[in-house]
């Protein structure tokens, strides 16, 4: 099965590497999700019928903005661990120094124990 671009979402404020809240992208992406799997697409003589609406890929700026949590240059910026990066005023960006700190988990994610990870809900 090959990958299909349902949308490619951009705005003012993230050409300026701002991210607007993830309900700016969301609603027009589940709205548009909404629409495919309403009807299929056609194109000349191939149809395609969308029957899978789990799997989403994002960029790791769009990702941080959908999950509402600190984006991947910042201290706190790992989504599979609590590591807290330094940062680096010569080369200005933050490095994530250390290796075996604890794994977040779905239920640590959930109830947003790292407080300096979450940003939001």
């Amino acid at each position: 099965m090959r990958p299909l671009c349902v949308g490619v979402y951009c705005t003012e404020q993230s050409k300026q590497r701002e991210m607007p809240h993830p309900a700016i992208f969301s609603k027009q992406f589940l709205e548009d999700i909404q629409s495919l799997l309403d009807r299929p697409l056609e194109d000349g003589n191939v149809t395609f019928v969308l029957q899978n609406k789990g799997i989403y890929v994002c960029d790791a700026p769009a990702r941080a903005s959908l999950k509402c949590i600190t984006s991947h240059m910042g201290h706190s910026a790992c989504e599979r661990c609590t590591v807290v990066g330094i940062y680096d005023h010569t080369a200005r960006h933050v490095c994530l120094t250390e290796v075996g700190c604890q794994l977040r988990t779905d239920q640590s994610f959930l109830e947003k124990q790292d407080h300096r990870h979450h940003k939001g809900t």
